[in-house]
C-alpha cells in the first residue's frame, strides 16, 4: 500500500516535469507541414466553410503534437495529427467534417472507426490517403 502511493506520486511528478519541459519548446513550421495544412484548409474553407479559428486549431494541435515528441520543427506527421484532431473536434461538435466523420457517442474515435487497418500504422496511412484525396479532388 505504501509503495503504491510512492509510485503514484513519482509518476505524477514525472508527468508534471514532462509537461513543464514540453511547454518550453517553441516548434517552427516546416515548409511541407505548412503547405499541407494550408492546402487542406483552403479546400475545406471553400467546400465546407471552415472558419479561421479552425485553421488556428489545426496549427495548435500540430505544434502540440510536436512538443509532446520534444521536436523543434513541425513535421508532416504533426500536421496530419493536427488535421485529424480538428476533424474529430468538428465531428463531435456536429459540424460538417471534410472527411465524412460523424458523431459516434461512447464509441472509439471517429478516425479509428473510419480508417481501415489492423494496426495504428495502417490506420494512420489510411487517414493520410483520405487527407491527400480531399486535397487532390479540390
Amino acid at each position: 500500500m505504501f509503495f503504491d502511493i510512492i509510485i503514484i506520486y513519482l509518476s505524477y511528478v514525472m508527468v508534471e516535469q514532462f509537461f513543464q519541459l514540453a511547454r518550453r519548446i517553441e516548434p517552427e513550421m516546416t515548409n511541407k507541414s505548412n503547405v499541407l495544412i494550408k492546402e487542406y484548409f483552403l479546400v475545406c474553407r471553400r467546400r465546407y466553410q471552415y472558419r479561421m479559428l479552425d485553421l488556428h486549431a489545426m496549427v495548435c494541435f500540430a505544434r502540440s503534437h510536436c512538443r509532446l515528441h520534444f521536436r523543434n520543427q513541425v513535421s508532416q506527421l504533426d500536421a496530419l495529427v493536427g488535421i485529424m484532431c480538428l476533424e474529430e473536434k468538428l465531428a463531435n461538435e456536429g459540424r460538417t467534417s471534410a472527411l465524412g466523420f460523424q458523431v459516434k457517442p461512447h464509441d472509439a474515435l471517429n478516425v479509428e472507426v473510419s480508417c481501415a487497418g489492423s494496426t495504428p500504422g495502417k490506420r494512420f496511412a489510411s487517414f493520410q490517403r483520405l487527407v491527400v484525396g480531399v486535397i487532390q479532388n479540390s
